[in-house]
């Protein structure tokens, strides 16, 4: 068994993932099988390095580095990264960091938080907004038609601009 480190030229993603590569001088790697962790899946950058098992007639890469784009990390931390910037980053204290450069999407019918929620920017939602005393809409709906005493004990009238 050999073990070479090679330099990726393309990447073909079908039924098995596929990489071709440069290795030693005068070697080139094409359309060999690419092996990636169980629920991990990458398709690196060409010029990202791969350590390639040779053992016979089989050619497998086992692992891919992009030392490019690589984030700095504390012993112990572990980080998902990709080539814009984007990152899901374990850091010490039990704190995660994600960085998405344009936003990120939940598809999922209920995310849930423990503890508080903090908003630098607006908040917008397309359905209703309640909390522990009632929804947002009835709060409105009691806000418009509200009246009060004046000081000759007539009512006042529900105010001009209403909650909308």
């Amino acid at each position: 068994m050999m073990l070479i480190r090679a330099v990726v030229t393309a990447i073909t993603d079908a039924a098995a993932k596929l990489f071709s590569a440069k290795g030693r001088v005068d070697e080139t790697i094409s359309n060999r099988e690419m092996f990636q962790d169980y629920g991990f899946g990458s398709s690196p950058l060409p010029g990202a390095e791969v350590l390639v098992v040779v053992q016979g007639n089989t050619t497998i890469a086992i692992a891919s580095e992009d030392k490019r784009y690589r984030v700095q990390l504390v012993n112990g931390e572990v980080c998902l990264y990709s080539d814009e910037g984007d990152k899901v980053h374990l850091k010490r204290d039990r704190i995660i960091e994600v960085v998405a450069g344009t936003k990120v999407v939940l598809n999922t019918p209920t995310a849930e938080l423990s503890g508080d929620l903090k908003v630098g920017g607006s908040v917008s939602a397309a359905g209703q907004v309640s909390d522990s005393k009632g929804s947002m809409a009835a709060m409105r709906t009691t806000y418009n038609t509200h009246t009060h005493i004046d000081s000759m004990s007539g009512s006042t009238t529900p105010p001009l601009q209403g909650m909308n």
